[in-house]
């Protein structure tokens, strides 16, 4: 009789155990996809020498070529590091967004050819918003850029998808930028940002276009 009500008691301890795991199961939150747009952008061109030069940010659009790139960093994606969930169904991909209509005249006609030519890499030295073509940052001679244009990873996300937002009749191209974010901010813990690169001349939104900003998603508790 003893055995039997201890056995009962312990039984009685499991499904209480199990019903306790149930509830935390149930508690946890569901990762969702996040789209953020990226707060820090700078323009670089060789024609842009002074970092205070306001042409260099806060447009709605830019020119992206051979000799003008965008600079472009999320600023607070290291503290959401262990927040971040990473599968193959769910990427951290960059959103570019791209004008209807293409100007100045000899940009690329269509989105397809844009994707064949541009590419997102990461960066390599830290910059600050008075980046420009030659220099990260103003201070010192140390914040020269190794390579005019931006310090770069040759690893850079390219041919990307070519999207379309059929609810504000936009185009965009995704980045797939998963394997920056486990080697840089989750890796090492630092995030310089990423540069926009193109082979050819692209125009692309900017920061301050309201619908059409540059964006990165990634999925997050």
């Amino acid at each position: 009789m003893f055995t039997s009500k201890r056995a009962r008691l312990a039984a009685a301890g499991f499904g209480l155990a199990l019903g306790g795991c149930a509830e935390l199961v149930s508690t946890t939150p569901a990762p969702v996809e996040q789209v953020r747009s990226i707060n820090g952008v700078k323009w670089v061109n060789p024609s842009v020498t002074d970092p205070r030069d306001s042409v260099a940010w806060g447009k709605p659009e830019y020119e992206i070529g051979p000799t003008s790139r965008l600079l472009m960093r999320l600023e607070d994606m290291v503290s959401k590091n262990d927040s971040i969930v990473t599968a193959p169904d769910k990427p951290i991909t960059v959103r570019i967004y791209l004008p209807s209509i293409w100007a100045p005249t000899g940009a690329l006609p269509d989105a397809e050819a844009a994707a064949s030519v541009m590419q997102v890499c990461p960066i390599t030295k830290n910059w600050m918003m008075h980046a420009t073509w030659y220099r990260a940052f103003p201070h010192s001679e140390a914040g020269d850029w190794t390579m005019p244009g931006g310090d770069f990873d040759t690893a850079c996300s390219k041919n990307p998808k070519v999207e379309r937002d059929t609810m504000r009749s936009l185009v965009y191209l995704k980045f797939d930028v998963t394997q920056w974010f486990l080697d840089y901010p989750r890796g090492r813990g630092i995030d310089y940002g990423l540069v926009l690169r193109s082979d050819q001349t692209v125009r692309v939104f900017g920061e301050t276009s309201p619908s059409a900003s540059p964006r990165m998603t990634y999925t997050a508790r």
